[in-house]
């Protein structure tokens, strides 16, 4: 049983820290691929054209983050019908012990001894065991959660801000970022600039705005497709019972609470 656990927290560790590389490559979409075409086309002055080129390496960016994330997800899938006979075996035969133990206590009444100190320690144990399994779970569902936030924090609308001294934080390209050259108009960039002001004086922090092509139709289709998408959590599951923490609260309530009375 315990190898049982020991897999699924293994492939389910994986999985989240293959998420959590998915999503800030997800947030680099914007920022680095508007960097990667600026510095490929030199001192190009046609707007039209550099503007052509940045929304198709946009969208080429956001192809490749998805592709990665259909994988991500037909692997969960894969690893949740593998373990979900086994997961749901190892929990009914915890259960069933950790009530046959509990009736074992109940019914030595006031005759307390060293036995209650031993059975204790095993119900202590099946309910970490349990525990640990559901943590997981529960691991798998919050990222699941994040990716659909992620995405659509991923700068879409071709704005950012930028902390002073950091230079460059997660969501803004690994390049100097003084190669970003903003795109919006004197007027904007003045509103901006006064909006920066404002959230600093606010106890936002010294920020600076940086501007970007904003995304265009296609980009924009298919980020809310992948959106759409990424709000049905991926979890894992004891045939039909999610594991999750809440799940897990109410099988302790309804395993030991009956012994209470």
């Amino acid at each position: 049983m315990f190898s049982t656990d020991s897999v699924l927290g293994f492939y389910t560790t994986y999985a989240c820290g293959q998420f959590e590389f998915l999503q800030k490559d997800a947030l680099k979409i914007i920022p680095n691929g508007y960097d990667a075409i600026m510095k490929s086309i030199g001192s190009l002055n046609n707007r039209k054209l550099k503007e052509e080129l940045v929304q198709e390496e946009y969208c080429r960016r956001l192809r490749l983050v998805i592709s990665r994330y259909n994988v991500l997800i037909k692997f969960c899938y894969l690893v949740n019908k593998l373990m979900s006979p086994m997961l749901f075996v190892n929990i009914a035969v915890s259960q069933f012990l950790i009530c046959a133990v509990l009736f074992q206590v109940v019914s030595m009444g006031k005759n307390f001894n060293l036995n209650v100190i031993k059975f204790s320690v095993y119900i202590a144990s099946a309910l970490q065991q349990l525990f640990i399994i559901c943590w997981n779970g529960e691991n798998l569902i919050q990222v699941s959660h994040k990716t659909a936030l992620t995405f659509y924090f991923c700068n879409w609308e071709g704005y950012n801000y930028v902390d002073i001294y950091d230079g460059i934080n997660d969501t803004t390209s690994s390049n100097n970022s003084d190669t970003i050259i903003p795109v919006k108009s004197k007027k904007k960039n003045k509103n901006n600039k006064n909006a920066a002001k404002k959230k600093e004086e606010e106890g936002g922090g010294n920020k600076r705005a940086i501007s970007y092509y904003p995304a265009g139709a296609k980009f924009n289709k298919m980020l809310l497709f992948t959106i759409k998408r990424s709000q049905k959590q991926l979890e894992s599951t004891a045939y039909k019972f999610t594991l999750s923490l809440k799940n897990f609260t109410a099988v302790c309530i309804f395993l030991i609470l009956p012994f209470l009375y």
